[in-house]
């Protein structure tokens, strides 16, 4: 065990690193430079007396000490590059120069997608111009263009002046919804800036990496082989995703589908597919194999095209790590030195956070490292397990060992991140993983091929078929009962638990210490214990919730683990829309599904309703959705909220009136101009209101 921690000292130093950028991330401070100086001095300096004064050296608990002093350097190393690597901490960032009136010069940064009403892009500030100065500006922010011929033209490295109507990114508006400011604010995007017509104009500049532009052209002249050869919309869809990592034709039942069976991994281009292409050239290259000289050419030449599909396919976090590992054991090899597996992990990962440490808090990120981690630790322990003479049967369970060693190293995270986990998994990855194997193979032989039309038509019409195939395999596993463990809810403490059983496992099966078994039994009950804990919490719960879904009705009255979802039925009926805005809510809160129609009356023991009348719990709700008719009483009738929806057509004067009410809730699904006339009339007497689609959703602990 010491012998290997000594084998994978770069491991031990990245964990430190890894925590001081996770430090920053939650307890951003940008650190004087002076104190931090003396910190590292200091650490240095004890660093250097136990290793140069003799006395100290033959001292056991010295050198253990040792340790302490270069856990707190890399862990401050890590908190600084973070500091330093994050955008709006420096002067020129244009935040820091924007006035109501400014005018900004943006370059696109990327290829425009195309939305239903608009066009999506980032671009970085070049200029930010002010009535009286002109200031060099820096920084990167998201672009909405409306649709029309102008904005249809642009492209990379074009250059357009803006008026400015920047806004900062909208935190969730719903309870545990996907956090998008905070998913852009790791990509350093933290504005953004939607633009009609008349707001922007483009400049007579241009801008932009003339290389960078050429790939992106190498990039769509590829794509263009890809829809000319291969006929069928999914498949070609499926295809431009696996070969060149392009997405956004994918349709969102061919995404869930994917994501059912457990084949997800191979539409997001990744360490699979960059092995595959270096042993694609690598095979091709094999006439360089004569002597040491041509060997390295050959590495060289090896290192340039991973690193070739690397930006053809975006650079993602996963794309980057293979590619730097490739090149790490291209570089070893030629230097003939061998190194630890692990070492060349840890190293890939430093390169990569050293350039960007937001890297860390990618998905991506995260599953690719772990993945090669439990491939590696696992797959050799796995794979002796059955063995077979039979060629078939051994590629076969090669592939499941893999599966079972990746799925193992990653589910905790899968669980957190998208509270499913696919059953199928291991039957999905025996027919994806050689399909999409043959994919890759087939397209690199087109695009090498596709100036000859015959040898061309029939790569192409191979290429068509392998898709189609892989496609129906994986909508029939999907359609397959039981696919898809969904609602599985974990928190972060949870996660870690999890790891540290199964890691305490693995340990103990390595190394037969008995001491990390009991360590596995320890992180069980703790997990446990945990889950009670939340158990209980969720069986206390009280809640009214009206959630803010654009154009639409839909609220949740809970107790303990019992609710009900009043709502439009098309946004009951739809599973996106539901899974982003609501289920996650359901998952963590352990709440059972039940749906109600918004025109349907019910009574159950903690709710009932009779035409516009709520009771829910001692909580009385007055809600209007079609139009208000006066009550006729001496008295006004006493209510807890008052909820408007769909545009009624009621005036607040006569709600008063006839109510004693504590707030009125105007639900998401009224539009902007009746809100602002219902504030109006609110402010005028005095009453206190909530607007969903501005606030987010509406909280109240009963």
């Amino acid at each position: 065990m010491l012998s290997l921690l000594k084998e994978i000292s770069y491991v031990r130093l990245i964990v430190p690193f890894c925590l001081g950028i996770v430090s920053y991330v939650f307890i951003p401070y940008k650190p004087d430079s002076v104190y931090l100086f003396s910190v590292f001095t200091a650490g240095c300096l004890f660093l250097l007396l136990t290793r140069f004064v003799p006395a100290l050296q033959r001292s056991h608990a010295v050198r253990w000490l040792e340790g302490i002093p270069v856990f707190i350097i890399f862990m401050l190393a890590g908190y600084l590059v973070t500091s330093v690597k994050t955008e709006i901490n420096h002067n020129d960032h244009f935040s820091h120069f924007l006035q109501s009136d400014s005018k900004i010069l943006l370059q696109i940064d990327e290829p425009l997608t195309e939305k239903d009403k608009s066009y999506k892009t980032t671009a970085c500030v070049l200029r930010v111009m002010n009535h009286d100065s002109v200031a060099i500006a820096s920084g990167t922010a998201l672009i909405y263009l409306r649709k029309d011929s102008a904005s249809a033209q642009l492209k990379y490295g074009d250059r357009i002046w803006v008026k400015n109507k920047f806004a900062g990114l909208p935190p969730p508006k719903n309870p545990r919804e996907f956090n998008y400011k905070r998913f852009m604010g790791f990509k350093q995007v933290n504005e953004q800036i939607f633009l009609s017509p008349d707001d922007w104009f483009q400049s007579n500049e241009r801008g932009g990496s003339s290389s960078y532009a050429l790939i992106l052209e190498l990039r769509q002249f590829l794509v263009n082989i890809l829809r000319k050869h291969i006929t069928d919309d999914d498949s070609y869809a499926v295809g431009v995703s696996l070969i060149l990592g392009l997405r956004e034709k994918l349709d969102d039942e061919l995404i869930k589908a994917y994501s059912s069976s457990g084949a997800m991994h191979v539409l997001a281009v990744s360490g699979l597919h960059v092995a595959i292409i270096y042993s694609i050239f690598n095979y091709l290259l094999i006439f360089l194999d004569k002597n040491s000289k041509s060997k390295v050419v050959k590495s060289v030449i090896n290192v340039a095209i991973i690193w070739l599909y690397a930006v053809l396919t975006g650079l993602s976090a996963s794309v980057l790590r293979s590619a730097v590992m490739f090149t790490f054991v291209a570089l070893g090899s030629n230097l003939k030195r061998t190194t630890n597996i692990y070492n060349i992990l840890a190293s890939s990962a430093f390169a990569l956070l050293l350039i960007n440490p937001y890297f860390l808090m990618e998905v991506g990120f995260q599953l690719s490292y772990l993945a090669v981690l439990g491939i590696v630790m696992l797959q050799p322990r796995i794979y002796p397990l059955i063995y077979t003479r039979n060629w078939v049967l051994d590629k076969i369970w090669m592939i499941t060992a893999v599966s079972i060693a990746a799925q193992v190293a990653t589910f905790p995270l899968g669980l957190l991140y998208y509270y499913q986990f696919p059953l199928y998994f291991l039957v999905s990855n025996l027919f994806v993983i050689p399909a999409s194997t043959l994919v890759l193979y087939f397209g690199v032989a087109l695009f090498m091929t596709f100036w000859i039309p015959g040898v061309s038509n029939v790569i192409g019409l191979l290429l068509d078929k392998t898709i189609w195939f892989m496609d129906w395999v994986v909508l029939y596993i999907d359609s397959l009962p039981f696919a898809l463990l969904q609602g599985i809810s974990i928190s972060v403490p949870e996660s870690w638990f999890i790891y540290a059983i199964v890691i305490g496992i693995i340990i103990f099966f390595y190394y037969n210490r008995n001491s990390f078994l009991v360590a596995s039994i320890a992180a069980l009950a703790l997990l446990l214990g945990w889950n009670v804990v939340e158990k209980i919490v969720n069986m206390q719960q009280q809640k009214l919730i009206v959630y803010s879904v654009p154009k639409t009705t839909a609220m949740d009255f809970i107790s303990g683990t019992d609710h009900l979802f009043f709502a439009d039925t098309g946004l009951i009926g739809d599973y996106e829309r539901m899974l982003f805005h609501v289920k996650h809510n359901w998952w963590d809160s352990g709440l059972h599904s039940a749906t109600s129609g918004i025109s349907d009356d019910f009574d159950l023991p903690f709710l009932k309703r009779q035409k516009q009348y709520i009771q829910f719990l001692g909580k009385r709700i007055l809600f209007l959705n079609e139009d208000y008719k006066p009550v006729e009483s001496n008295e006004k009738l006493k209510i807890d909220f008052v909820i408007l929806s769909k545009d009624v057509k009621v005036k607040i004067e006569a709600l008063a009136k006839a109510y004693d009410f504590r707030k009125i809730i105007f639900d998401s699904s009224n539009s902007e101009k009746k809100v602002r006339y219902w504030k109006k009339d609110c402010e005028q007497f005095g009453i206190e209101y909530y607007d969903v689609n501005q606030q987010g959703a509406f909280v109240e602990d009963i």
